[in-house]
């Protein structure tokens, strides 16, 4: 049995973006010729501690915390700008990214 270790309880939130719908995200940007800076953000915060459980659903491990060295810090993003300059942004949750994983290795 492996394990996913958290710090603290896992709730504190971040912004995962897969590495195929950040690919597709920079070539629209580029098709759109778009300059300047632009966040490359979902807009969705998720907490490791949701990722953890949902690769739990998946794969016979234990989810183990960690006592917390630093406050605890959650992170969201706003990507107005990001779909202002391209329309059709689509980026999975990280939920179904561990879903189609976890699918394709059965």
């Amino acid at each position: 049995t492996g394990s996913v270790t958290l710090w603290g309880k896992g709730t504190e939130k971040r912004e995962f973006i897969e590495i195929r719908d950040a690919a597709r995200t920079i070539l629209g940007l580029e098709r759109a010729n778009a300059r300047g800076i632009v966040n490359l953000t979902c807009n969705s915060s998720y907490s490791y501690e949701q990722i953890a459980m949902e690769i739990q659903s998946y794969v016979d491990c234990k989810i183990v915390s960690k006592e917390r060295t630093k406050t605890k810090v959650n992170h969201t993003y706003n990507n107005s700008k990001l779909r202002s300059l391209i329309n059709d942004v689509n980026f999975r949750s990280p939920l179904e990214v561990v879903r189609e994983i976890a699918g394709n290795e059965n």
